[in-house]
This record gives structure tokens, sequence and C-alpha cells, in this order.
């Protein structure tokens, strides 16, 4: 923890109340996802969380470079993971719980792509990877709030621009976080039912068309939400297509829902 860095203290106080017994902030580190997948290999304790005032090599999704300046929430939750079949839920769980906490902390319409965009009105706000190692899930989170949005990156949005303001790091974390632990909980009981229906009530591209790029092509389709997998749905040319998430995939919204 650095004095350098004057939310670290008041994001630790919040995090330690909810219940977590090991929570480590540094003003820059690698990775926290690398923090916390190195902590799951040496069997330290969980629910553990590791934040970071910036990154210097953050990732997203298939290992690409993830922009992580001083002013964002870079922020990695180490938990039990749960069983295989359940662990796409506990992603798109975390998009979902991100996206809540933007709508209760900072007043914006939040909402998920799949399979881990965080998004308010067309613009990408962050991002979720979750990796696992020796019987732990490590969620990493990461949402520009006070930060300018990554340059090159023309969707990219931070909270800050868009509500005028700046954003409680603090509060986020704490609201992120609670919604984390409220969806892992509900995956140990088996509820992946409850977090779908969560997630797919903030889904922005439900029944929107779309353009779905892979590696064997780009192809216009009309998204239809997310099966039992966590798989996404699609409709191509009557057809009905399913995409999992490992596979390389992106989706560009072209308009909203009929």
């Amino acid at each position: 923890m650095s004095n350098r860095w004057p939310e670290s203290k008041a994001m630790a106080a919040r995090l330690s109340g909810l219940g977590f017994v090991r929570v480590e902030l540094a003003p820059e580190v690698a990775s926290t996802n690398d923090q916390a997948l190195q902590a799951a290999r040496q069997g330290g304790p969980v629910p553990a969380a590791f934040l970071a005032q910036r990154q210097r090599a953050g990732r997203g999704s298939r290992g690409r470079h993830w922009q992580s300046p001083a002013g964002g929430l870079w922020m990695t939750l180490l938990l039990p993971a749960p069983a295989l079949r359940l662990l796409p839920w506990l992603a798109l769980g975390t998009g979902a719980a991100a996206a809540a906490a933007i709508c209760e902390r900072c007043g914006l319409a939040a909402g998920v792509k799949w399979p881990n965009d965080i998004m308010v009105v067309g613009a990408k706000l962050g991002g979720v990877l979750v990796e696992t190692t020796a019987g732990r899930a490590a969620v990493g989170i990461g949402i520009n709030a006070n930060n300018d949005p990554p340059a090159g990156v023309p969707e990219a949005e931070s909270l800050a621009r868009l509500t005028g303001q700046p954003v409680a790091l603090d509060l986020l974390a704490e609201a992120v976080a609670a919604g984390v632990l409220g969806c892992h909980q509900a995956l140990l009981e088996g509820k992946w039912q409850a977090i779908r229906r969560k997630w797919s009530a903030l889904d922005v591209l439900a029944g929107a068309n779309a353009l779905l790029e892979t590696e064997t092509g780009v192809w216009q389709v009309k998204c239809l939400g997310v099966t039992e997998r966590g798989t996404l749905v699609c409709e191509q040319e009557g057809r009905r297509r399913e995409i999992r998430a490992a596979s390389s995939v992106r989706l560009r919204a072209l308009c909203p829902p009929a």
C-alpha cells in the first residue's frame, strides 16, 4: 500500500468489510490476475482481493493487451473455483455484477456484451477475465473510471467522462466485489439460472443485428441470447448458430433490437 494512492486505505477497508481475508493494494504491478494466480499456486487464503493503481501488463481475453493507467479500477478477486461447467457463468455473472454496480454508483444505464464486455450507450467501459489454477478462480475486472479512455480504441469510454465528475473508486470496488461474491455464492448453490436472467436483462445486443467476426470470416447475424452453457446463440441467414467464448470472436452492433 502506498500513500501516493489516496484511495487505497478506503478500498482496503471496504473490501475487508465484505469478508476478504487478504487484500493487497499496490501502486503498480504487472497484472493483478498474475498476482492472484501466484497466490493460488502458493495456497493463499480465499477470498482474496488484489488491486493496483496501474498495471504494466494488464490483459484481456486471448492475451490482448489492456491499457491500465492510474485512475481506473484494476481488481482481481481470488475465489474457490466453481464446477468447470459453471465457469462461463462466473465470467458472465461478474460482467453483470460490474454493470449493476455502475448503475448503482454512477447512475448510468450500463449493460453487458457477450462474452466479457461492460458497456454504456454503445461504448466499452471495461471487461472481465477469469483464469483458474490450483482449484481457484482469479476473477479479473477492469473498468475505465477516472482515467482517460485508452488511445487507439475508438469505442472506449470512461465513467468520469460520461458522468462529468470523478468516481469514488472505493465505493465502486465495494459494489462490484459484493456483486461478484453474490454471483459466486449462487454458483456454489447451483443457481446459474438466476445469473443467466440477470445477465440477459443487461444484454445490450439482445435481439440486435451485429457483425460477427471470427477466424473464418465476417458475418451479419442477429443475436438471440445465451444458452445454459453460456454460449452465444445467433441467427445467420435463417439458421441458428452457437458460438463459444473460447473462439476468436468479436461482435459489433449494427442497429438496435427490432
